[in-house]
């Protein structure tokens, strides 16, 4: 387990708005190439209030942190209540990060987004 790392995409904290997350910089975990960053990626979801809440989680990629797309198929499924979730995530780029749309009247989620790595051998 000595080269996994995890890194927070979301911290856990309670969201009432749609976010951007943070760039990760994946420059340290496996090379890239085909198949060669391949990660797990897990939200969890402690609580959910409002009128018909929402809340859709999506991955992104990018070369330079600036220009983000997204990954085809690095979607959670759209949670309405608490609950957790894991996908696999595979990107030759060098960043990722997660994007929250929340959704309803007055929505509140608490959740965080946390993706595992393999550290690069060296």
């Amino acid at each position: 387990m000595d080269n996994l790392t995890f890194v927070e995409l979301f911290s856990a904290a309670a969201r009432i708005a749609s976010a951007n997350g943070a760039g990760a910089d994946l420059k340290t975990y496996a090379a890239p190439g085909p198949g060669n960053r391949q990660m797990k990626a897990i939200i969890t979801c402690g609580a959910a209030s409002g009128t018909t809440p929402t809340l859709d989680v999506k991955l992104q990629e990018s070369d330079d942190n600036s220009t983000f797309t997204d990954i085809p198929g690095a979607a959670f499924t759209q949670l309405t209540a608490a609950g957790s979730e894991e996908i696999g995530v595979q990107t030759n780029k060098r960043y990722l990060r997660a994007v929250a749309t929340i959704g309803g009247s007055t929505p509140s989620f608490t959740f965080a987004v946390l993706l595992i790595a393999g550290k690069r051998h060296t």
